[in-house]
């Protein structure tokens, strides 16, 4: 005879450590931030689930009554199956690239410093950080390579550091009610009914994780401007505001750094799903 009620659950605490897996059918040289201190890459895994709360529950009838009373009190099954646990981590990223100087500083010095005059980018670089004259043309600048230090690889932050930041835990609960109507001693009919993410829990499966954006500072030569991204950007329509019309910004969650730009989009993490069905048994 089968119990009238089960429960299993279980807890995990875990905390997975590793050097920055890559993924990768070819080598790439430039996924590690300094090539000279893989120290650097020592952190949190991308896997790493710190907590996590999985069970089920099977609950049946209790009673076990026989005869037309039987065919209609009796056969109930409701199960239930859920889990939670805390994000999975992730890196801030910046956009953009460092700007490589339009003339080298031995250069600058070469040409007599801040009276001399050497070549054309050199009578803009009146200092290595000083403002552009208002008259002054700007010379193109070119870029070092794409990301912070200009490899084209790894573009986090060192001082913040890796995988630093969490999505939003994450749940589940998938119910069952099912109902078996016997029809003699080897066939039966069962009902079922059952729903998947019964909660509609939004899961993120997607952030913004670019945090800052560089951009060349077009005040000053050979210079670069860290640009945080807190979603705010130039509204649209204008309004009267104290008498005078200005252009309100406006939000946009998934420019703003952590915020949500895609989610239930998983294999195991959908929207709330309804599902009913009979199955045969003979």
């Amino acid at each position: 005879m089968q119990p009238s009620f089960s429960v299993n659950v279980g807890y995990t605490w875990s905390h997975a450590i590793d050097d920055n897996q890559n993924e990768a059918t070819f080598a790439d040289p430039d996924d590690v931030y300094d090539p000279a201190d893989t120290r650097l890459e020592h952190g949190t895994s991308n896997f790493d689930v710190r907590q996590r709360v999985a069970g089920a529950i099977v609950a049946r009838e209790p009673w076990r009554p026989h005869g037309a009373a039987g065919a209609f009190l009796g056969g109930y099954t409701l199960a239930a199956t859920g889990d939670w646990r805390t994000g999975l981590p992730f890196s801030m990223r910046t956009a953009g690239s460092i700007p490589s100087p339009s003339c080298s500083y031995q250069d600058w010095l070469s040409a007599g410093g801040a009276t001399g005059d050497g070549a054309d980018c050199l009578k803009i670089v009146q200092q290595p950080n000083a403002t552009l004259d208002a008259g002054a043309v700007a010379v193109p600048v070119a870029a070092l390579g794409a990301t912070l230090n200009g490899s084209g690889g790894e573009d986090l932050i060192l001082p913040i550091g890796r995988n630093s930041f969490r999505y939003p835990a994450t749940a589940n609960l998938d119910l069952r009610l099912a109902k078996r109507i016997r029809l003699g001693d080897h066939n039966a009919v069962e009902l079922l009914g059952e729903a998947f993410n019964a909660l509609n829990h939004q899961n993120l499966t997607a952030v913004q994780t670019v945090g800052y954006r560089l951009t060349n500072d077009t005040q000053h030569a050979n210079m670069a401007n860290l640009i945080w991204q807190s979603g705010m950007k130039p509204g649209s329509t204008v309004q009267l505001v104290n008498g005078t019309s200005m252009s309100i910004p406006v939000f946009d969650a998934t420019a703003a750094f952590g915020g949500p730009t895609n989610a239930n989009s998983s294999a195991l993490s959908r929207q709330r799903q309804l599902q009913a069905g009979i199955r045969l048994d003979f």
